[in-house]
């Protein structure tokens, strides 16, 4: 967890910092990938997606992170970003990140994979380049 640097935001008048987690790295979404996995990061798109939540300094029995990570890996994404309200982002993106990678392993054009997926030719080059600096396409 060393290392990681969310950046913050002002929610409007109310001054409480809000981690944005539009940007991958940097976010509660990078901690949880790199403690827990790919598949964590899913698992939180379709369970929180949408939401903001607060993530405790010192997670409790009961509280969502723990609930969905356990408590060893929810005190740890507390010590990081503990007293933050976080937006995670729903589980969409996700969804068409894993499609690309999968059309684009299979050789598809990044027009014929937005054509697919309903999705711009641009939106689709940008989930490559994502891809790319997660180092899942070569």
């Amino acid at each position: 967890m060393k290392g990681f640097r969310p950046h913050l935001a002002m929610r409007g008048n109310i001054g409480a910092p809000a981690l944005q987690s539009n940007d991958y790295f940097g976010t509660l979404e990078a901690a949880v990938h790199a403690l827990l996995g790919e598949e964590a990061v899913k698992t939180m798109r379709e369970r929180l997606g949408g939401r903001q939540i607060y993530v405790a300094k010192d997670p409790r029995a009961g509280s969502e992170l723990v609930e969905l990570f356990g408590l060893e890996a929810a005190q740890a994404l507390g010590r990081h970003f503990g007293g933050a309200q976080v937006m995670i982002r729903t589980a969409g993106p996700i969804r068409n990140m894993e499609a690309v990678h999968r059309l684009t392993v299979d050789g598809w054009s990044a027009g014929r994979i937005a054509n697919h997926l309903g999705i711009s030719e641009r939106h689709a080059y940008s989930l490559r380049e994502a891809l790319l600096r997660e180092g899942r396409l070569k």
